[in-house]
């Protein structure tokens, strides 16, 4: 059979199974593909790969040092908040001023000067960087009171609101530079007085310091007290969970000035008001006569606390109260920062900054991230441990915050 033959009878076979009976129907159409279909295929190709790198780029922040991610984003804040004063000829013709400073430039953006006969001291500056706090004192007024005025600032810098806080001014006089503490959630504010009364300051039971701590959401506040040697405490600070104050207490010694001493200390937010300084705080370091604390602050983590000291110059032939700075030890070679440890004063490192003088790192405050350093002589990068970068106008400053 032939190939012509074979094909013949197949198609043949084919034919015979068609039915002119049945209906088949014919195939369905199926819809193309819409574009939109076809647009998001690759766009969903496109969102999974930035998933990919997102989740691989956090990863890789969350595994970096803290100290790196705060250096590679550090944020400082917009102002800066003095109180300052201009020297007259007398110490009555000295007039007190508020300043509003911006951080990056030191350029001035607002200030108040105090009425006649009223001195401003220690400042202490909200997370917000738009509302602080400062003491205020009318020194005519007898006996001695010490009231702390609420600033409010606005998103421009002018300053648009002053008043009291609760509970309106405290007997005694405030310490002035680090006299004023708030904790960084913004909840606690630590002040430190001093009695003024010199009848009471000879008695050995006289409470002649007192720091107190103010709820700012409760308006409540306890107090703790020092008596017997204890002569003024300053220098307060907050480690950032609000769970420690530290501050820098003097001891006087009656028969010799020569044997002062100044003593770093750090007590727990919890002990109960009515409590004496000395005896529910621990001691940190001590420094003896004629060095003091120029300026101490503790670090966020509260584990640490940078100090700088410098010493003072005895009168000669004299141990009569009233010793001055000596400026030609002051002046000798760059300033240097001492971190020690909160637990036991060990010295974790030292930063020297190329600072002219001791004097110039009296007001002494951190920013949030505890990377900055504010100091009078300029801000410091803790990190790379300073020089410190000059500010334009901060002159005569009392103290500081930011």
């Amino acid at each position: 059979m032939s190939i012509e033959d074979r094909l013949r009878d197949a198609l043949q076979a084919t034919a015979n199974t068609v039915d002119d009976q049945t209906h088949r129907p014919l195939p369905e159409r199926r819809p193309r593909p819409s574009m939109l279909r076809l647009r998001l295929v690759p766009l969903g190709a496109v969102a999974g790969v930035l998933i990919i790198l997102v989740s691989f780029l956090t990863a890789q922040r969350l595994w970096d040092d803290p100290a790196e991610r705060l250096q590679r984003t550090p944020v400082m804040p917009k102002f800066i908040f003095a109180s300052t004063v201009d020297g007259g000829d007398t110490p009555n013709d000295s007039s007190y001023s508020l300043e509003v400073r911006e951080s990056a430039t030191g350029r001035l953006v607002d200030r108040y000067k105090a009425p006649k006969g009223f001195e401003f001291g220690g400042v202490a500056a909200l997370s917000d960087n738009r509302t602080f706090y400062v003491t205020s004192e009318l020194k005519s007024q007898k006996p001695c009171r010490t009231t702390i005025q609420r600033v409010r600032v606005s998103d421009a810098g002018k300053i648009i609101g002053m008043e009291p806080i609760a509970g309106g001014p405290v007997a005694g006089v405030g310490s002035g530079n680090g006299g004023l503490a708030v904790t960084p959630n913004d909840t606690k504010l630590a002040y430190a007085v001093q009695d003024c009364s010199a009848e009471r300051r000879d008695e050995a039971s006289a409470e002649r310091t007192r720091i107190a701590v103010v709820d700012l959401v409760t308006n409540t506040q306890r107090e703790w007290h020092d008596s017997g040697q204890g002569d003024g405490a300053n220098q307060l600070s907050w480690a950032a969970d609000g769970g420690h104050l530290f501050f820098v207490r003097r001891v006087e010694h009656k028969d010799s000035i020569s044997e002062d001493t100044e003593e770093l200390r750090r007590i727990k937010s919890s002990v109960p008001g009515g409590a004496q300084l000395a005896g529910n705080s621990k001691l940190i370091q001590t420094v003896k006569s004629p060095s003091i604390y120029v300026s101490a602050l503790a670090r966020p983590d509260g584990l640490s606390v940078f100090t700088s000291t410098m010493e003072l110059q005895l009168g000669v032939g004299s141990e009569e109260p009233g010793s001055v700075p000596d400026p030609s030890r002051d002046s000798q070679g760059p300033v240097e920062l001492l971190e020690l440890s909160a637990q036991d004063g060990r010295v974790l490192r030292q930063i020297r900054l190329a600072s002219a003088s001791r004097l110039e790192i009296a007001a002494f405050k951190s920013d949030a991230s505890g990377l900055y350093l504010l100091t009078s002589g300029g801000i410091v990068d803790l990190h790379k441990g300073g020089p410190a970068r000059p500010l334009k106008g901060l002159d005569g400053v009392v103290d500081m915050d930011w």
